[in-house]
């Protein structure tokens, strides 16, 4: 007979025994995860009107315990082992059996996170911070901290830029210049890079000259720097401003940066610029 505890210990369930008997059981399932009380311990329980005061406490695991029941019930101990066969509960009969290890082996767990989860979790506080900064970069008169390892696993072009083997003097410089570049769109290629999230660029009716001009200025960063996922975020951001008033200009600014998707919606407006009614392409 099979008398270890079900195959997912996953529960814990709280029993009351007897040294030589096993009392009638009813479970209800507490606040606390994972932690299973006896239903005698609550007030206006009914299971068995009968039922002695609580001797002892046992703590099992198993995944599925013995449900409600009163009289009728087969019990049985034998060493560590509780058996339980049978029982009634209200008008219903069971016709069911547990054997429960009082004492099974401890669960070999681990909760903490991988070191896959811990670099994501912990790389966004280097975002900008001189703490293990090996590089800095210089733009608009404004310092920005960076790490070679960091920006080389996201950007090819920062990899090759930082290798010495490809003899770029960026390699052995530890304050390099970005030129051309406004500080605000710096920051926000490399925020993208430390965190993964994308851009927050308000474009509406206030401020649609300022706002795409922004994210144009990104898109060229992301172009200029390899980052081709921030390339296409930005396209999908310009994507409701492109109609046929405007593709003319946007299809120049996607040749610019080698935004191929952006192109294609361009060049379908170019297209069909005689038979487009609506202004925007969903």
């Amino acid at each position: 007979m099979d008398v270890s505890a079900p195959e997912d210990q996953d529960e814990k369930i709280l029993v009351n025994s007897r040294s030589s008997s096993f009392r009638s059981l009813s479970f209800r399932k507490s606040n606390r995860q994972d932690e299973w009380i006896d239903d005698h311990l609550m007030e206006n329980s009914n299971a068995n009107p009968n039922d002695e005061e609580i001797i002892q406490q046992i703590y099992l695991q198993g995944k599925k315990a013995p449900g409600k029941r009163a009289g009728h019930t087969a019990t049985a101990v034998h060493n560590r082992y509780i058996y339980i066969f049978g029982g009634s509960c209200g008008s219903d009969y069971l016709n069911d059996f547990f054997s429960l290890d009082t004492d099974p082996p401890p669960p070999s767990l681990s909760h903490h996170p991988t070191t896959l989860q811990l670099f994501e979790r912990r790389l966004q506080s280097f975002y900008n911070t001189e703490e293990f900064s090996d590089v800095t970069f210089l733009v608009e008169g404004q310092r920005v901290f960076g790490h070679r390892m960091v920006l080389s696993l996201v950007s090819d072009c920062f990899r090759a830029m930082f290798t010495t083997r490809n003899s770029f003097k960026e390699a052995q410089m530890a304050e390099i210049e970005i030129p051309n570049c406004s500080y605000s769109a710096f920051m926000l290629m490399m925020e993208y890079i430390y965190t993964g999230r994308e851009p927050l660029i308000m474009i509406d009716s206030s401020n649609m000259s300022d706002g795409i001009g922004k994210a144009i200025e990104i898109l060229e960063l992301a172009d200029q720097f390899f980052l081709e996922r921030l390339k296409a975020e930005i396209e999908r951001t310009l994507r409701p401003f492109v109609n046929h008033e405007t593709f003319d200009f946007f299809l120049e600014v996607a040749q610019k940066a080698n935004a191929s998707q952006l192109e294609m919606l361009c060049l379908y407006f170019e297209r069909n610029q005689d038979n487009i009614v609506a202004d925007v392409v969903p």
